[in-house]
């Protein structure tokens, strides 16, 4: 799996202590080029870490990996399809971005509300995450 190759080079680039973990220190210097304090890196820790040992190992970093591309896939499909530059995509962006595929507004219109967690009728990052996640897209 490309994701495992990639999760296991980035360790080796990257753990200074040779025991496959990366900690705070090693992750900041990993991100050093990104302006992330101690503080966010910390955070992010926190957040993938699930056998609380304050270090991602292999298994959480893949977690990370994952949820990156999904973020990746997400802006770049916002980025084509957001026409009006609202950072959502409403039916009428779907539409344009459909054309000549033969779906209806009605079905699209459908599709959205399946998503639309906060009820506006259109598709924010959250949402479109959310979809592509489950679509494992």
């Amino acid at each position: 799996m490309l994701t495992s190759w990639r999760v296991s080079r980035f360790i080796k680039r990257h753990d200074l202590d040779s025991n496959k973990k990366l900690d705070a220190n090693e992750l900041y210097l990993a991100f050093i080029n990104y302006n992330l304090s101690r503080a966010d890196i910390e955070e992010f820790i926190r957040k993938y870490d699930l056998n609380n040992d304050n270090q991602l190992d292999k298994n959480e970093l893949k977690i990370v990996f994952k949820q990156f591309r999904i973020s990746i896939k997400v802006h770049r499909f916002i980025k084509k399809v957001d026409r009006d530059k609202s950072k959502t995509v409403d039916v009428n962006e779907l539409l344009i971005a459909l054309e000549g595929t033969g779906i209806t507004r009605e079905a699209l219109t459908d599709f959205i509300s399946l998503y639309d967690i906060n009820g506006d009728g259109e598709l924010d990052k959250r949402e479109l995450k959310l979809f592509f996640k489950e679509q494992r897209l």
